[in-house]
This record gives C-alpha cells, sequence and structure tokens, in this order.
C-alpha cells in the first residue's frame, strides 16, 4: 500500500466498506485513481474546458457546446460499478460517478436517484457489480434531461 493509500484508509476508512466516489480528476483523488486503474476500458481527452471527451470500450462520447462554445448543450457522464480497489474483501464494492463537465456527473448522479434509469442500467448490465453505464445528459430549462446511453459489462481489468 503506498503512503497515499495509507492516509486516503486513515482518513475515510474506504477499505473495509462499499465506497462512492463522484466527481473527476480536477476535484477528487481517487477519481484519478479509478481512471488511471480503468484506463484499458476509459479514456479522457482534453484537459481544456471546451474540448473535453471520453472514450469508452473504443467508442467516443463527444460533449456538444453552443455555436460560440460558451455553454455546454449536451454532455456525458459515467457510471462505473466495479470491486473497491482499496479493499482486500472482493465482495466491497465501488461506484464512481464522473462527467465531462458538471451537466454530465449531474446526470449520472441522476441515475442514482430515478428508479426508472437505475432499473435501464440495471436490465443492460450483464453484472450488475461490473459495468460502465454512459450517461447522456442535456439541460432543458431548469431540468435535466438524461437518458442511458450504452452500458458495457462486465468490465475486466488486469490484475493489480
Amino acid at each position: 500500500m503506498s503512503v497515499s493509500e495509507t492516509r486516503i484508509e486513515h482518513a475515510t476508512g474506504i477499505t473495509n466498506n462499499d465506497i462512492v466516489v463522484l466527481g473527476g480528476t480536477h476535484t477528487n483523488k481517487l477519481a484519478t485513481e479509478f481512471l488511471q486503474r480503468l484506463a484499458p476500458h476509459v479514456k479522457t481527452h482534453g484537459e481544456d474546458r471546451t474540448a473535453r471527451s471520453f472514450e469508452i470500450m473504443g467508442k467516443p462520447y463527444k460533449t456538444e457546446y453552443s455555436e460560440s462554445g460558451s455553454h455546454v448543450e449536451v454532455d456525458h457522464g459515467l457510471i462505473v460499478r466495479m470491486r473497491n480497489l482499496y479493499s482486500s474483501d472482493p465482495a466491497r464494492l465501488a461506484t464512481f460517478l464522473a462527467g465531462c463537465h458538471g451537466l454530465g456527473t449531474g446526470g449520472a448522479a441522476q441515475v442514482l436517484v430515478n428508479e426508472h434509469l437505475a432499473r435501464q442500467v440495471l436490465k443492460r448490465a450483464t453484472d450488475a457489480d461490473s459495468f460502465i453505464a454512459v450517461i447522456r445528459a442535456r439541460e432543458v430549462g431548469s431540468d435535466y434531461v438524461v437518458d442511458v446511453e450504452d452500458v458495457h459489462s462486465p468490465i475486466n481489468l488486469p490484475a493489480q
């Protein structure tokens, strides 16, 4: 276990529990570590605020911007369900949510609180404990319109 993992464990007790990791690499060190571990399947493109996208299992998911480029019109988010990387107990799970922008992260979070959307994800996942769901989110007025675009399951990660 690295020094950073020891500090994280001491601060949060994440090795003995199921965990939820929310946010992208700009806001969350655990998110960075999860994305590094998912690197064979998940690639992020563009650190610039106006050119972000995901590539999941080789398929691109691009953010759509207003004509001026100043407003995100359509964004993508991820929900990743996998074994908790910090636990020696294989029954402990992690759920990771992130988006290209806040709209995508918010769309992914909406799936967790919307039973209809959550059922769509679980119905399409061949393994309920190992999947990457791609969420498409757009704002209409003050509401999110969220769709489950794709579900990739199971996630086969190389051994640590």
